[in-house]
């Protein structure tokens, strides 16, 4: 994963998100993010080499039974299935 954009509200990041088209160059990607937070963009690099742009537009953080901590998210994504930088319209 690579966080792309950070916004203070969803407007913002839903036009940053529609904007987004193709993948810059010079991301830096990680396995995880233990920082996920509403109004964000992220880009995954899926293991088949495909891209998935991700709009976090709700975030709620939780404590399972055992004191695990885990966030649940609302958000929409595009995946690009052809191995490419650029995102479909």
């Amino acid at each position: 994963f690579a966080l792309a954009g950070e916004f203070t509200n969803l407007s913002d990041a839903q036009d940053f998100y529609d904007d987004y088209n193709s993948v810059e160059d010079g991301l830096q990607f990680a396995v995880v993010s233990d920082i996920v937070e509403e109004f964000q963009v992220w880009i995954q690099l899926t293991s088949a080499g495909n891209y998935v742009k991700l709009l976090v537009k709700e975030a709620e953080s939780l404590e399972g039974e055992e004191g695990n901590k885990y966030s649940e998210v609302l958000l929409d994504y595009t995946y690009q299935d052809n191995g490419s930088k650029d995102f479909p319209d």
